[in-house]
């Protein structure tokens, strides 16, 4: 869903198109030292390609989207605040997609398990309740972990399966030399 009110864009261009939706970094998000950081925001347009209601259909540049999602989760440690206010901030990526089909992609993205794995223990998934960006970040990053986890499962399976057929062929070896 569409936020009812207009929300600005960076940096003060007219807004054109679908994508211009999305909203411009709070000015929390700019480092003390005065540099700016990437515009994640910007970063998150250019990555997916999204229908009218900020559907995101496809992601188009997989380590361009991953490097949003990792600056958007460290900007949010960062927040002071609540907890509340973290899960806010991370809702305004809107990432609600029409299907995961590009998750499994997703989650191979280098940095994006462990950053999404250190930003949920920060943030209140009771703010989820009141709004659906921040269902939609939350579902996104329970899915990515889930993924991932599941990936190093098999991994793990598949290589206990080959150490037990090497140990298997080492033993016939050993009974056929005897």
């Amino acid at each position: 869903m569409a936020p009812n009110h207009p929300i600005p864009t960076a940096p003060c261009k007219n807004p054109v198109g679908p994508a211009a939706k999305l909203p411009c970094a709070p000015p929390t998000a700019r480092s003390s030292s005065g540099q700016n950081l990437p515009d994640n925001f910007a970063l998150l347009q250019r990555s997916v390609k999204c229908d009218a209601h900020q559907v995101i259909l496809a992601v188009l540049q997989l380590p361009l989207f991953a490097q949003a999602v990792i600056g958007f989760c460290r900007v949010a440690a960062g927040i002071p605040g609540t907890q509340a206010d973290r899960a806010r901030y991370l809702g305004t990526m809107q990432l609600r997609f029409a299907d995961q089909a590009d998750f499994p992609c997703i989650a191979k993205q280098k940095g994006l398990f462990d950053s999404l794995t250190a930003t949920l223990p920060v943030i209140d998934r009771d703010a989820a309740n009141d709004s659906t960006n921040i269902q939609s970040f939350l579902t996104f990053a329970d899915a990515i972990l889930k993924i991932e986890k599941n990936r190093c499962k098999v991994q793990c399976q598949r290589e206990a399966e080959v150490q037990r057929q090497w140990e298997a062929e080492v033993q016939h070896q050993r009974e056929a030399e005897e």
